[in-house]
């Protein structure tokens, strides 16, 4: 059961130990939930924000740096399915429209561009799609 939940290599700390499967757990769930956090960054990206420098919401700054390594995530074979659903959630806020706002206060270029650069991503959509077919509907939701 744990090695289904954990594929990781056994690593050594810095003192040559090796880890344990709870660290490795451990490790493992940290980087499920800085999913979660990378998506809450990226909730307003592209919009309009006339009280900064640029005119644009950081969030769109941020983009540019998560956007890229969320959909290398996505599309690498090694990464287990919670992690992926958890990417995508992320990718999802980048490239939807940010909640409570007119499309007035968006900028629909940034969002177009955004998007087919992840549609561009070399196989990016057939890992989604291949996520979803061989995920239980429970896993995919």
């Amino acid at each position: 059961m744990i090695s289904k939940l954990v594929e990781l290599p056994l690593q050594s700390d810095s003192f040559g130990n090796p880890a344990s499967l709870e660290t490795l757990k451990e490790k493992y769930a940290l980087s499920s939930e800085s999913m979660w956090i990378a998506g809450a960054l990226l909730v307003d990206a592209g919009r309009v924000d006339t009280s900064e420098p640029n005119g644009r919401h950081p969030s769109t700054a941020v983009c540019q740096i998560l956007c890229p390594s969320l959909c290398c995530i996505i599309s690498s074979p090694a990464t287990k399915l919670d992690m992926k659903r958890e990417a995508t959630f992320a990718l999802w806020n980048a490239v939807s429209l940010p909640p409570g706002i007119e499309n007035k206060n968006y900028d629909l270029e940034f969002a177009n561009g955004l998007l087919l650069d992840v549609a561009r991503y070399e196989g990016l959509i057939s890992s989604i799609a291949q996520s979803l077919l061989t995920a239980f509907d429970t896993d995919a939701n």
